[in-house]
């Protein structure tokens, strides 16, 4: 009788196992805190972003991507005392950096940070952790730090869980196109502050306009 629970307990055990390994997540919501500073003596913001993954989530998180992309329309910012952190993706960055108004980069040990660009050549700015340093559920990292010339301004950002490609149901196995489906039905899509670059035609008036719709544009996405 001792026999045969061990063995039903053994299992019930794997099958438990198996069960989670093979668990397709599913979206989830996140959050980005954004704390901007402002040095009067260099005249370079400071944009330092915390992810938020709440305690009532599954999935553990594990990148942000903030849209920065260049503008032919607007001035261009200088990228002098601009600083880099360790962990910067130098070579594929600089090839990129003409796609993104000027920012230094920097973020915690455990992540990796640079510059990208998306399917459309749209530039971002992206922090993702290395193995072991993801999000738990209720916890929060401060993962990017962005200094610029660039004025606050509503910016879109990615979030983006992680994702264990080796442990998916069969069917993923080998099929490109199925996990990106997955991938991209996962990314938490929102609004943050971010650097932006004056337009060419700068208007202070106009700009105060600006200001204000942000405020309320901010509001909306932070009742969402």
């Amino acid at each position: 009788m001792k026999r045969y629970v061990w063995l039903l307990f053994l299992f019930i055990f794997a099958t438990a196992i198996v069960g989670y390994g093979t668990e397709v997540p599913e979206h989830e919501t996140y959050f980005v805190n954004t704390e901007i500073e402002f040095n009067k003596s260099t005249g370079i913001y400071e944009y330092t972003y915390t992810l938020v993954n709440p305690a009532w989530n599954k999935n553990l998180l594990r990148s942000l991507d903030i849209y920065i992309p260049k503008d032919h329309n607007r001035i261009e910012l200088s990228w002098e005392n601009l600083a880099y952190g360790e962990n910067y993706s130098y070579y594929s960055s600089e090839a990129n950096k003409d796609k993104v108004i000027a920012v230094g980069i920097d973020g915690p040990s455990g992540w990796t940070y640079g510059i990208g660009y998306d399917e459309e050549g749209k530039g971002f700015v992206g922090s993702g952790s290395l193995d072991d340093y993801e999000i738990p559920p209720g916890n929060s990292v401060r993962v990017l730090i962005l200094t610029s010339y660039g004025l606050p301004g509503l910016r879109d950002a990615e979030i983006l869980p992680a994702i264990d490609y080796d442990n998916l149901p069969e069917e993923y196995w080998e099929n490109v196109e199925l996990s990106k489906q997955l991938r991209d039905s996962l990314i938490h899509h929102t609004k943050t502050l971010g650097p932006t670059a004056p337009p060419l035609d700068f208007n202070p008036l106009s700009f105060l306009d600006y200001i204000i719709g942000m405020k309320h544009d901010l509001y909306l996405v932070e009742k969402l």
